[in-house]
C-alpha cells in the first residue's frame, strides 16, 4: 500500500505518519524508512525511463541538469531533509535530470531519515488516524517546531546552493 500510495502522490508525511501510528515510533520508522526509499526510487526510475529521453536539454535547463549531475548527493539530502518538503515531486522530478541513481538512492534515505523519524513520533503519538490526516492532531510542540527550524534552514541553504550552482554552470555554458 506503502509503494502504490507514493506512486500515486499520496503526501509523504501522512504515508509515515501512519507507519508510526501502525508500528510505533521505532518499526514505524524502520518500515518508512525502507518503504520511502524504495518507493521513491521506483518513482524516479519510472521518470527517468519514461520522460527523461524525451527531453532536449538547452540553455538554462541544460545548466540545470549539469548542475544536479554534478553535486546530486548533496542535493538530496538537502531536498529530503525538511519535513515539510514535495516528497513525490522530487521523486519524479529528478528522474528528468542527469543525477546519477546511486546518489539519488543514498541522498533519499541519508536526507529522509531525520524527516521520518519526525513523522513517525507523530504518528505514535496520535490516538486517532482520522485526527493525523487531517491535520487537527500533529503531534508534541517540539517536534513541530523541530520541523520548521529544519524547512526554513534547508530552504535557505537549497536557494543559495541552486543559485550559486546555477550561476557557475550558465558560466561555463
Amino acid at each position: 500500500a506503502y509503494a502504490v500510495a507514493t506512486f500515486l502522490a499520496v503526501p509523504a508525511s501522512w504515508l509515515m505518519g501512519a507507519s508510526g501510528f501502525l508500528y510505533g515510533p521505532v518499526w514505524g520508522f524502520a518500515l518508512a524508512s525502507a518503504l520511502s526509499t524504495l518507493s521513491g526510487t521506483g518513482c524516479f526510475a519510472l521518470s527517468r525511463v519514461v520522460f527523461r529521453g524525451r527531453l532536449t536539454p538547452s540553455g538554462r535547463w541544460a545548466a540545470i541538469d549539469r548542475a544536479v549531475g554534478d553535486g546530486g548527493l548533496a542535493l538530496m539530502v538537502l531536498l529530503r531533509l525538511p519535513p515539510l518538503s514535495p516528497y513525490n515531486v522530487v521523486n519524479y522530478g529528478m528522474g528528468l535530470t542527469s543525477i546519477r541513481l546511486r546518489d539519488y538512492f543514498l541522498g533519499t534515505w541519508l536526507g529522509g531519515l531525520v524527516p521520518i523519524a519526525l513523522w513517525s513520533i507523530v504518528g505514535s503519538s496520535v490516538s486517532d488516524i482520522g485526527d493525523l490526516l487531517s491535520g487537527q492532531d500533529t503531534g508534541p510542540l517540539w517536534v513541530r517546531l523541530l520541523g520548521l527550524v529544519l524547512t526554513v534552514g534547508v530552504t535557505i541553504v537549497v536557494t543559495a546552493l541552486a543559485r550559486r550552482a546555477l550561476h557557475r554552470a550558465m558560466a561555463e555554458a
